[in-house]
This record gives structure tokens, C-alpha cells and sequence, in this order.
């Protein structure tokens, strides 16, 4: 597949006029008003809490590689509790790959997902959040999005290729150069395409993918309830 048209087509969803607006007006709070404690963790947290409709499993910190299969565990350690009510959200992203990988881990075993008050679910804690087959946002919590960063979604061949032409670099440069930029635009082609069939496997609007991409890595994109309702990123009771 062309990974020009691939990039194409996920601009194709909104006029680019469309998609720079919508990247700029939805502004996070968390971004001016400070971040959650969570965020400043430097390994994922997951811990089991009761409450009257069964175990809250709440997940805070970094998504690091790995991150699903520990999910998964930390679920099936939760399960023995008894069921599991809802699994709460409180991230500022990592791994995006993982984060999708997380989602499907909670689809598997059919657990809500909620970003309950003061927390935040952000960047590829955004794919994660999808996985639930009920999902929810409280008042004061927050969804966010924002573009991926090619660098660290570049396959271990790739980076293989450059460690081995390092010393190449100095002697021919240029090519060098432009062998990088066609592996970085394969590879971010190929991941955009992947996050597209997320979004289509976890049956949400498309517009989710369009916001992802007209917002900078360094900004964000937090939809206000009206808009996480009717793209279904929000569709509990």
C-alpha cells in the first residue's frame, strides 16, 4: 500500500481547515492546570479497590512495552477477588502499540473502562481506554489525543539498519539520511494504517483518528462531553 495515500486518506475525513480547528479547540486542562500525581510515575501502578458493584481495578503510570500482558495479569489476579466492576484510567501514554494492545486485553474480558475524576487518560492511555466495551468519563476527568511520534514506533529492523550503517554516516550522509526519512515515513505509514482498524475494530468514529492527526505531538486535543458521546468514545449509562 502506498503510505502517501494512507496518510492521505486519514486527512481526507475533515477538510485540513476542519482539522486544524478541531485540534485547537479542544484545549486539555490538566495541560495548564497541572498534571495528575500518576503521571509522574515511572512504572505502571495496578491496584485493586471493592466497592458496592465489585473490584475497581485502577491502572496509573507510564505504558512501557510489555504493558498488556501485565494488564492482563493484573486483571486475572483482580478476577480472583471477585468480578471486576470497572477498570479506571489514569495515564499520560507511552507505547502506543501497547495501548492498543491494552485495549484488546480489556475487550477480551468484557471490563468497563472509566476516567474518573482528576484523572487522566492520555495519548496512547486514549487506544486503552477504547478496549472497554462500556466507557465512561467523569466530570473533572480527562480524555486527550494527540499526533504519534515516529521515532519510537520504528521497527527493530530499522533500527538494526541504522546502528549498522552508523559508520557510514560520515562518508555518505546524504543517503544515509534519506534511507532514515523512508524507513521513518514506512513505518509511521504502516502504524497509522493499524491505529485506522483500531479505531474500526473497537467501533469508534473515525473522526477520532482525523483528531489524532491534525493535533502536534507537543500539544494535545481533550473532546468535551458532547463530542466523546457522539464519536463513542463515551457510550455508558
Amino acid at each position: 500500500m502506498n503510505k502517501r495515500l494512507v496518510l492521505a486518506g486519514v486527512l481526507l475525513w475533515l477538510p485540513l481547515s476542519a482539522l486544524k480547528a478541531a485540534g485547537s479547540e479542544y484545549p486539555c486542562r490538566f495541560m495548564s492546570e497541572g498534571m495528575p500525581e500518576a503521571m509522574a510515575y515511572e512504572t505502571m501502578r495496578y491496584s485493586a479497590h471493592p466497592s458496592a458493584d465489585g473490584q475497581i481495578l485502577r491502572v496509573e503510570g507510564p505504558i512501557e512495552q510489555g504493558e498488556s500482558e501485565r494488564l492482563d495479569a493484573a486483571i486475572r489476579e483482580t478476577i480472583r477477588l471477585g468480578p471486576i466492576a470497572e477498570v479506571w484510567l489514569n495515564s499520560g501514554g507511552g507505547a502506543a502499540g501497547e495501548g492498543m494492545d491494552m485495549g484488546r486485553v480489556l475487550r477480551k474480558h468484557g471490563v468497563p473502562t472509566r476516567i474518573a475524576k482528576g484523572s487522566v487518560c492520555f495519548s496512547a492511555c486514549s487506544y486503552a481506554f477504547l478496549g472497554g466495551p462500556l466507557r465512561n468519563v467523569d466530570h473533572g476527568g480527562e480524555y486527550g489525543v494527540h499526533m504519534f511520534t515516529a521515532s519510537p514506533y520504528l521497527t527493530g529492523q530499522v533500527v538494526d539498519g541504522l546502528k549498522k550503517d552508523a559508520p557510514k554516516v560520515k562518508s555518505n550522509g546524504l543517503k544515509n539520511t534519506e534511507n532514515v526519512v523512508k524507513d521513518i515515513e514506512q513505518d509511521s505509514a504502516q502504524f497509522a494504517a493499524t491505529f485506522l482498524h483500531y479505531l474500526s475494530e473497537m467501533g469508534v468514529s473515525a473522526k477520532v483518528g482525523s483528531l489524532n492527526f491534525a493535533t502536534a505531538n507537543k500539544s494535545g486535543s481533550c473532546p468535551p462531553p458532547n463530542v466523546l458521546r457522539e464519536w463513542n468514545i463515551v457510550n455508558g449509562f
